[in-house]
């Protein structure tokens, strides 16, 4: 059956314009400023039509995680976030004990390709090769160092199904991982670092370019040494994550960043955990609070992750000035585009799209 939805401002990787489109048996036949004749026919009303949400660190939601003993469970985080219009989601592993990491890879690889909801596009590792000064919520056992046998280990415990990975650079045989990155098709993400200048440009020039929330778990800028946060900003085409909350990152650290970067080097992430949509839970094996709309760990009050969702953080990115489409094109087609995944709205694509109120960005409606 055809269905026409007339009087749409779509929003389509940055670019933005009032359109009809024309969908048949799940994909768009015609998109035009004509009324074809259709069976069905939806009035948008001029509400936003743009492409879905997705997320590529996540580590959980709505009780469903990397966390969880339930072996489902990114099944049914698959289904929980394709309510929340996402499309797509890279399950992030915390650094963990290598034993753990392995039973949690092992665990959860047979679910990716038998999502009912939500892609699972592949799985983030956050770490194991990070700096111990730079730990976050991690703990400083679990680091490890690069070597070609742990890396076989992980890939082989993922059933070839790792998509990237957070890395310091300056740690050693940083080599090693590059060019394993690089034959099995990883992403490298410089995050929860404390690298100099020097140490963040070798990583640079070997093709690290993008980085793992932004200012978090990462050496702030100084005037005699860039950091990592100063030489991301130097860098035009290094691009960066950020967890838009108004928690991790002040909103006026957000404005910074956005002020630095064209707008395809911005990526929104959530980071969000296992317990967001309740006030308290465990998470890798710690307690957590909600507070101030971040989790916190019981113990020492540490950051542990998000309680966000795309659409806060679009909502949130836009509240602090900065441009609708460019805010979605952060969401979707970004980190779509990184991982060969095309959102385009065009002729003879799938209709994958959602519906977004045009005075409060609600979320009207869902087609995946």
């Amino acid at each position: 059956m055809e269905t026409l939805y007339k009087n749409a401002f779509i929003i389509d990787g940055g670019k933005k314009y009032k359109a009809n489109i024309l969908v048949e048996s799940g994909k768009i036949k015609k998109i035009t400023t004509a009324l074809p004749k259709a069976k069905k026919v939806i009035d948008l009303k001029n509400n936003i039509l743009t492409t879905p949400f997705v997320d590529t660190h996540i580590h959980g939601s709505y009780g469903y995680g990397v966390d969880s003993d339930d072996k489902t469970a990114l099944l049914k985080l698959s289904l929980a976030l394709k309510k929340q219009g996402v499309y797509a989601f890279c399950p992030t592993l915390f650094t963990m004990p290598l034993k753990q990491t392995v039973e949690v890879l092992e665990k959860f690889a047979p679910s990716i390709g038998k999502e009912k909801g939500a892609k699972i596009i592949g799985f983030h590792l956050e770490g194991p090769f990070i700096s111990t000064n730079k730990l976050g919520f991690m703990r400083k056992e679990d680091v490890q160092e690069i070597s070609s046998k742990t890396l076989q280990i992980l890939w082989k415990a993922s059933a070839g199904k790792i998509v990237s990975m957070t890395v310091a650079p300056e740690v050693k045989n940083l080599n090693i991982l590059v060019k394993f990155a690089k034959k099995h098709n990883i992403l490298l993400q410089a995050g929860h670092t404390s690298a100099t200048f020097e140490e963040m440009l070798k990583g640079y020039k070997l093709g690290i370019k993008h980085a793992t929330h932004l200012y978090n778990a990462m050496c702030g800028f100084h005037h005699r040494n860039l950091g990592a946060v100063g030489t991301i900003f130097y860098l035009k085409d290094f691009s960066a994550e950020i967890i838009a909350d108004g928690v991790h990152s002040r909103p006026e650290a957000v404005q910074l960043f956005l002020r630095q970067k064209t707008a395809d080097k911005v990526f929104i992430i959530t980071d969000a955990l296992r317990p967001t949509g309740k006030k308290q839970g465990f998470v890798n094996g710690q307690k957590v609070n909600l507070r101030d709309g971040v989790f916190v760990r019981t113990l020492d009050k540490v950051i542990a992750g998000s309680a966000l969702t795309m659409l806060k953080a679009v909502q949130n990115l836009v509240k602090w000035g900065y441009p609708l489409e460019h805010a979605l094109q952060a969401a979707s087609t970004n980190p779509a585009r990184r991982f060969g995944i095309n959102l385009t709205i065009k002729a003879g694509r799938e209709a994958n799209f959602i519906i977004l109120d045009k005075n409060n960005l609600s979320l009207k409606n869902i087609l995946l």
